[in-house]
């Protein structure tokens, strides 16, 4: 990527976390990076290639958690603890990111498609934590719901920016309802 190109995709990205999708104009855009309009629309033709350029830079600047980091931890309940842990300490460097990005991305289907990567990313970790525990059918579906829940971004915003339990704390609340989520009750 040229560097006009680059500084565009790190305003979007910017202009996106900061105001959010919706709010974010190809003007605003075009000021932030220091460019004209048409500049804009020359590197970046459609919506759905901004958007693409600008989830691109967002990964590089702020790097989900890595699958690797837990996925050799045989314990499917520790397995689970570090990678709440580190999922809740992506959440805390990203919350205003999310904040302003997640309400957008079922309204806008280019937003949507470009963070088919990112949803992969969500499906590869969910898979990491909820595999090993040798469950089959209602628990199995239980542990994974409480799982699912316990990875997304409004569950770590309530429990930990409105609740204001630590990351820590906010592991051991939702690893727990997981947890308990496999009795047969």
């Amino acid at each position: 990527m040229d560097e006009t190109a680059e500084r565009i995709a790190a305003a979007t990205f910017e202009l996106h976390a900061s105001i959010g999708p919706s709010n974010t104009t190809i003007s605003a855009i075009a000021e932030h990076a220091g460019v004209q309009r048409l500049t804009v629309y020359r590197h970046y033709p459609d919506e759905l290639s901004l958007f693409r350029a600008c989830v691109h830079h967002g990964l590089q600047k702020h790097p989900m958690p890595d699958v690797a980091e837990w996925s050799g931890i045989k314990d499917p309940a520790e397995r689970l603890r570090t990678g709440l842990l580190a999922m809740y300490r992506y959440y805390s460097g990203t919350a205003e990111v999310w904040s302003n990005i997640l309400p957008d991305i079922g309204r806008i289907p280019a937003l949507h498609e470009a963070n088919a990567d990112t949803f992969k990313r969500f499906g590869a970790i969910f898979q990491s934590l909820a595999s090993g525990w040798g469950l089959r059918g209602a628990r199995k579906r239980k542990l994974e719901a409480a799982i699912w829940l316990a990875i997304q971004f409004p569950t770590w915003q309530t429990i930990v920016g409105q609740r204001e339990l630590s990351n820590e704390e906010a592991v051991e609340v939702m690893a727990g309802s997981a947890e308990n989520s496999r009795s047969g009750r």
